[in-house]
């Protein structure tokens, strides 16, 4: 039988939900890693077509992503290339299309650097 570990009311205080008129879309917790926003399409079809890449197919990247702390994105590096230029290309600019939350360090944002995979597949 599962059961539920107890919730501290200091857990709670530590979490700002999203309020979609604030114009700020995050969570705040004492520490989180950057994260791309939940409230975006996550398509990547427009940009494996663009790379060149045809129906069935994927290709995979590991990028070395810098989010700043007000959510914008700073250096994007290939940290694993899938072997073709233009579809590294193309998982950068996937990537700067994405909205970005930063990273929290003491309730504060940060600025961070992640390892981001991106899968690029043709719509089928």
């Amino acid at each position: 039988q599962l059961s539920s570990p107890p919730i501290e009311l200091v857990t709670l205080r530590a979490i700002r939900f999203d309020d979609p008129d604030d114009g700020i879309s995050d969570v705040v917790g004492p520490a989180s890693a950057p994260r791309p926003h939940a409230r975006q399409s996550f398509d990547t079809s427009v940009f494996a077509k663009q790379a060149g890449l045809s129906r069935g197919a994927s290709a995979a990247v590991i990028l070395e992503v810098e989010i700043l702390a007000d959510g914008k994105l700073g250096i994007v590096s290939v940290f694993q290339s899938a072997g073709d230029s233009r579809v590294d290309a193309a998982a950068i600019e996937y990537t700067r299309s994405l909205r970005w939350i930063p990273a929290t360090k003491d309730h504060q944002p940060v600025s961070a650097r992640i390892r981001f995979p991106v899968l690029l597949t043709p719509t089928a």
